[in-house]
């Protein structure tokens, strides 16, 4: 080891000491300013090229790579990413396992941010066309109405009928008040359209 000699982002200063093995130490000196005792073997080799700066503003810098890991954004973005990608999740044989792909581009966050911006208040993404996967041109920020009207097996097929009204389930729901799951369970169990509507209806 050589007084002066730069070694990644330190310099040598000189001996400093033994430790309790026997070793030398030398005190180095950062580019960050920070001074620091260590075995000139593991600065020779390459191991140490820091007093640990560097690699904390790395990690740091690749954790707040877009700074929205926390966001409603973020989670949407990893909750398509986990459905169409991840074999081992719940839902995945309603997705990737039936097809639904998400695009490559999408695959990192800041892509899938730009494209589709701040999620509105009260809504969740959703495909235009459920049997075409996440990208661009098929996907918007939807409210539950338009999410569950959207459905591959419920689509707006279903229609219930009340006073010469035709809606469809989703339509019904949202004129009473109630979840469109609802009005699914009560027709899927055989209740008439009069049933199903009129115990919803307040007079």
């Amino acid at each position: 080891m050589v007084i002066g000699r730069k070694h990644g982002k330190l310099t040598a200063i000189g001996e400093y000491d033994v430790d309790k093995w026997q070793r030398r130490r030398w005190l180095f000196k950062c580019d960050c300013g920070k001074t620091f005792i260590k075995i000139p073997s593991a600065v020779a080799n390459g191991n140490t090229r820091s007093c640990g700066c560097y690699t904390g503003k790395f990690i740091s810098k690749k954790r707040t790579i877009h700074g929205r890991s926390r966001s409603s954004e973020y989670q949407s973005w990893k909750a398509i990413k986990n459905r169409t990608l991840n074999k081992k999740a719940l839902d995945y044989e309603r997705y990737g396992g039936r097809g639904i792909t998400l695009c490559k581009e999408w695959e990192a966050f800041e892509n899938f941010y730009r494209d589709m911006g701040q999620r509105p208040k009260g809504k969740t993404i959703g495909r235009i066309n459920n049997n075409k996967g996440y990208f661009k041109e098929n996907c918007r920020w939807e409210t539950i109405y338009q999410q569950a009207n959207n459905r591959r097996d419920r689509k707006d097929s279903v229609y219930l009928t009340y006073m010469d009204q035709r809606l469809t389930v989703t339509q019904w729901a949202k004129k009473l008040g109630i979840l469109p799951e609802t009005m699914y369970y009560r027709k899927k169990h055989g209740w008439t359209d009069e049933m199903t509507l009129n115990i919803s209806i307040r007079k």
